[in-house]
């Protein structure tokens, strides 16, 4: 059965502390363990010293348990603190604590601070980001807000257009608007084509009955009512 915890690896030999929060304690153990044995722990300070003293040196104790799940940050920021597991030469944690509003150890920012520093000042990493960024464009939020105005503006327009567009039906004149409830009427009544595309729909239709044509009677094309009568 899981159990939600508070434990703690405790160097025995200088009295040091990790100090950490789980949902399984007896998986969790077995976890740190391993991987503390096999040299490839993700808190580098804890496995330089269980490399230097030995797995005889640290035991896993348990600090608090059962821990509700809602209750694991708040604990283990308290038993970090109880042991000053964050401090250099005391204990071997990184973080304050609690995984939502962890805060870095002093060491920690200083290491960050250098880190980033030694890449600033690396030529290499400078033509690196050179070459990454080129020909990107960046955008600002102004710029954006901007575009996506003129938008809106360009759609209201193009709205207004196609209401106010004229369109004759039987004599009379209609608003482009109330075209559906027109019967009998084509889908391009009163739109503007370009002359190439007027071109291609002419030649379309003229393909087409050239592949259909249509009877004639006494000089006249006979409708589809009239043949089928």
């Amino acid at each position: 059965m899981k159990t939600s915890a508070i434990y703690g690896i405790h160097n025995t030999v200088n009295d040091t502390w990790y100090v950490g929060q789980t949902i399984d304690i007896v998986a969790r153990k077995c976890d740190h363990f391993y991987d503390l044995r096999r040299g490839v722990h993700h808190n580098k300070h804890l496995q330089h010293s269980f490399s230097k003293y030995g797995e005889a040196s640290f035991a896993f104790k348990v600090l608090e348990s059962p821990v509700s799940i809602d209750s694991l940050d708040s604990r283990e920021c308290f038993w970090i603190d109880f042991y000053h597991s964050n401090q250099r030469g005391q204990g071997y944690n990184m973080e304050s604590g609690g995984r939502r509003n962890a805060t870095p150890s002093p060491e920690t920012l200083l290491k960050i601070k250098e880190a980033l520093q030694k890449y600033r000042q690396n030529d290499d990493w400078k033509t690196h980001l050179s070459l990454m960024n080129k020909g990107k464009r960046f955008i600002s939020e102004a710029y954006l807000k901007v575009v996506e105005e003129r938008k809106i503006k360009t759609q209201k327009r193009a709205d207004a257009r196609k209401e106010k567009r004229l369109i004759n039906y039987n004599g009379k004149v209609f608003l482009s608007a109330v075209q559906p409830y027109l019967p009998g009427i084509g889908h391009n009544v009163g739109k503007h084509f370009s002359i190439r595309h007027r071109a291609r729909m002419s030649k379309s239709q003229k393909d087409y009955y050239l592949k259909n044509p249509r009877p004639q009677l006494n000089g006249h094309f006979v409708t589809h009512s009239k043949r089928e009568s």
